[in-house]
């Protein structure tokens, strides 16, 4: 994702802790309109000062005090990212799962793990 801010300088972020469904896969566009629900033309708060390999800030976004990253897990918008540590976002997830919320109400042959995907596709 692209972040622009007042001075006009735009940089790219990555949502800490959470992978969603890559451009091409099942619920993608749901999980991506999802987000800019959220986001667009609101005022948003990025916390995190690391970078991925890519270069991408990894960020926490709040928008009104409130975590997207966690709202995308609870709502089955993403998939909690594989390496995360996070015990709150493996309980989101699986809250989720049980709820048979967003992708996890999806036939189990559609829900396919980014990093799956990613990993099918570079072959």
């Amino acid at each position: 994702m692209i972040v622009c801010c007042d001075k006009g300088n735009s940089f790219t972020i990555r949502l800490k802790d959470i992978d969603a469904p890559e451009r091409e896969q099942p619920f993608a566009s749901n999980s991506r309109d999802y987000l800019k629900e959220m986001v667009m033309d609101k005022p948003i708060k990025l916390i995190g000062d690391k970078r991925d390999k890519y270069g991408r800030l990894l960020v926490d976004i709040m928008v009104d005090g409130q975590s997207v990253n966690e709202i995308m897990i609870a709502e089955g918008m993403a998939w909690r990212w594989r390496y995360s540590k996070s015990k709150k976002m493996e309980l989101l997830e699986e809250t989720a799962r049980d709820a048979k919320k967003g992708i996890w109400a999806l036939p189990e042959s559609q829900r396919i793990e980014p990093w799956e995907w990613r990993k099918q596709r570079a072959r």
